[in-house]
């Protein structure tokens, strides 16, 4: 299988170098044509290379404010402000990762043991700590056992009693800093890991002969097994979660700014949390800040990568872009609904991530058919992609993760009521994101298009204008190199004016287009397509078969054998063209945004989001609390899920939700879980990271040429995830306080 470029630069319409025939008849290079650039209003000195050097940036400048269509005027500095901003920017940075790393090197990883003990009626667990208090306050004890959320009999049910006790060996009194209880079940089976915080300085500053301990106590006569870890930490829980917050806005302000690329910012801001976890006695070792990433997500990536490059050496994204082109009859609004219901159907049943990574090859052909800037449709697609993913279980990660969870399945919560429910409030919420979009949009999308052979031509010019512009013009024969693209462009220039007095604006016949681009792009390897395909089917049906219990494959092994098993169909030699297609800076900026989001949980991030909700709530008037937790937690979620990664927000709001109707703080569990899940999805619209289909749509258009950043996206995605949640909120008010659905 040969793999090719994309597009082919059509040097025979006009040449980089001018031929002329050498008086034997053969054709011989010539020197750069001085006359043609200064027709062309061009005035280039090969005698001096600092005079060509500025004349060809003056001439560039030139060209680039001619071609208005193309490009769009900016404010522009100097260039010796820029590289002092610049360097001011690589010191900051450097000196901050250097800071890191001696937090590295002096603040070692803490190897946390796991005790397991076992308590009885009348034989409590003694644990004392034996660490400097005055210096680390606060005790963090994490403990696993065969607890439940309640008491199963009301209040009389067998619990294990924690307390948190400072003694002094001058006295007898004791006093108590903290104490709680810890239901148990009737079997053996271990709930997940419970972690709390005690301030022992918070209430009682240090004395001379003070001690602090933990005791474990039970009512139970039975032995109870518990799995204690307890360590000691200098700052308290509203602490870390100043220490998270400001990671986050520091690594939102690079990647706003665009001072570094997104997967840079990710990495400098893992970093720091990991850093700032050192500093406070809670760093993690290599093994287990590897576990942080979700390998999962990961793999299904990585495999879905490798299968879309493989597929799009067959010609068939150009092949469905055509057919659509003609579908829509070459309008741009019939295109993008039509695109966008797709989308947001298939998102529904496929998980959307999946559904971005096939879906955005074939949109970018479609937008350069159209001469339209493909930004704008994909931030559109990836929009209904999130909200399509919403109406099922599987749509989208943060439904998979509440459906799977099993306090939530305990609650008559299952795929079918949970899509019944979704389904509904996503149509909704659908039509009023579509009528924004058009609103939002109504001066960009443009149904006057151009001719194929004019739109041809523009793109040809960028691309020759960008080579000229990455050229330093050091030496002279780089200034030589310059001068040769110049005269290009402005031969294209020349082509385009020619083309645009012909052919006028306006007067295009969409069918000739498509006769065109039906003739120029054909599905080139049938035998590989037919594979490619295959393949592609037998990964599809196992993404919906994966759930069923009999099954071991998960998204990331399925996704994973797919790319192995099209590599092996496909018999390739050339597997680094294959390789180089893979977003790879998508992948790493995944795996330290994983890292990051764990480390800024640690810090107690997500917990103080979780307790401050739960105590404002708690605050409200029961007649009226439900409604208030629903829309409180609907609109938190969005807000959170916009900047913080919708996964871990989920995973960590998911016992708290449960926690809140099972302690009799709501009398209703489903209405906090369609707002969790609401706030959560159509959350990820927000900003381009606060979703996987967001970051993974920007590096395939990345590697198109077209660059989306974070503020193109937040300009249409905000507004966009406001509305939505605005639906949202309608819906349940609706459903759930009018009528009482639940």
């Amino acid at each position: 299988m040969a793999f090719s470029n994309d597009r082919k630069m059509k040097d025979e319409r006009s040449p980089l170098v001018h031929y002329k025939r050498s008086p034997d008849g053969d054709e011989c290079n010539d020197d750069v044509d001085i006359n043609l650039l200064r027709h062309s209003s061009i005035d280039i000195h090969l005698h001096d290379d600092m005079e060509m050097e500025l004349d060809i940036e003056d001439a560039l400048l030139d060209l680039e404010r001619k071609n208005s269509n193309t490009t769009k005027s900016k404010l522009t500095c100097s260039p010796l402000v820029k590289y002092r901003l610049n360097l001011i920017k690589i010191a900051v940075l450097t000196i901050s990762v250097v800071i890191c790393c001696v937090v590295f090197a002096f603040y070692p990883f803490k190897s946390l043991d796991n005790y397991v003990v076992a308590v009885t009626n009348g034989k409590p667990h003694l644990h004392h700590l034996t660490e400097d208090i005055s210096k680390y306050p606060v005790m963090k004890a994490t403990i696993a056992g065969p607890f439940t959320e309640t008491a199963l009999n009301g209040n009389s049910g067998d619990f294990v009693l924690f307390r948190a006790i400072i003694s002094n060996n001058q006295s007898v009194a004791e006093f108590e800093v903290l104490q709680w209880k810890e239901y148990l079940t009737d079997g053996h089976d271990q709930s997940p890991s419970i972690t709390k915080y005690v301030d022992f300085a918070a209430d009682r500053t240090s004395r001379p002969g003070d001690s602090y301990k933990l005791i474990v106590s039970t009512n139970s006569n039975r032995s109870v097994p518990v799995i204690l870890s307890v360590f000691v930490m200098p700052s308290r829980v509203a602490e870390g979660a100043t220490y998270a917050a400001v990671i986050l806005v520091f690594v939102y302000g690079l990647i706003i700014s665009d001072c570094v690329h997104r997967t840079v910012a990710a990495m400098l801001g893992a970093t720091a949390a990991l850093a700032t976890l050192h500093a406070v006695n809670e760093g993690p070792s290599m093994e287990k800040t590897i576990m942080w990433m979700d390998w999962e997500t990961l793999s299904l990536l990585f495999g879905m990568m490798v299968q879309v490059a493989v597929l799009s050496e067959t010609g068939l994204f150009d092949y469905i872009a055509v057919k659509a082109y003609k579908l829509a009859k070459g309008q741009l609004w019939p295109l993008i609904t039509i695109l966008s219901l797709f989308t947001a159907v298939v998102s529904s049943v496929l998980d959307n991530v999946t559904t971005i990574l096939l879906v955005t090859p074939v949109t970018i052909r479609l937008c350069e058919v159209l001469n339209f800037d493909p930004r704008y449709m994909l931030i559109v697609l990836v929009i209904f992609s999130n909200v399509g993913g919403t109406a099922t279980a599987v749509g989208d990660p943060p439904n998979v993760l509440i459906v799977s969870h099993k306090d939530i399945a305990r609650h008559d919560i299952n795929f079918n009521n949970f899509t019944l429910h979704m389904s509904l409030g996503s149509i909704l919420a659908m039509v009023v994101v579509y009528l924004v979009v058009r609103l939002l949009l109504r001066g960009v999308v443009s149904e006057n298009l151009e001719d194929l052979e004019i739109v041809e031509l523009r793109r040809e010019i960028v691309v020759w204008q960008r080579t000229a512009r990455r050229l330093m013009g050091i030496t002279r024969e780089e200034n030589m190199v310059r001068a040769l693209l110049m005269q290009k462009i402005v031969a294209l220039q020349s082509v385009l004016e020619m083309n645009q007095r012909e052919n006028g604006r306006g007067s295009i016949n969409w069918e000739r287009n498509y006769q065109q681009l039906e003739r120029r792009y054909v599905i080139t390897d049938w035998p590989l397509l037919i594979k490619c395909m295959l393949v592609l089917s037998a990964v599809i049906i196992l993404f919906f078969v994966q759930s069923v219990p009999q099954i071991n494959l998960g998204l990331g092994w399925v996704s994973s054998f797919g790319a192995i098993w099209i590599l092996t169909l496909s018999d390739t030699a050339n597997l680094d063209a294959v390789l180089d297609r893979v977003e790879w800076a998508t992948l790493v900026f995944f795996a330290a945004l994983f890292v990051m989001m764990e480390a800024l949980g640690e810090l107690g991030l997500i917990a103080f989001i979780a307790n401050t909700t739960g105590d404002l709530i708690e605050q409200v008037p029961d007649s009226s609390r439900l409604t208030v937790a629903m829309i409180a937690l609907l609109w938190i979620s969005a807000l959170a899920s916009s900047f913080i990664d919708n996964i871990p927000y989920t995973t960590a709001m998911i016992p708290v939700v449960v926690r809140w109707y099972e302690n009799g703080v709501v009398d209703s569990l489903q209405p906090l879980v369609w707002a969790l899940a609401f706030g959560a999805c159509f959350g990820g619209n927000g900003t381009l990271i606060g979703a996987s289909a967001n970051v993974v749509c920007a590096g395939i258009c990345e590697q198109h040429g077209h660059k989306l950043t974070f503020n193109s996206f937040f300009r249409y995605g905000f507004p966009v995830m406001l509305a939505s949640v605005a639906s949202a909120t309608v819906y349940l008010l609706i459903c759930h306080s009018i009528f009482q659905w639940h």
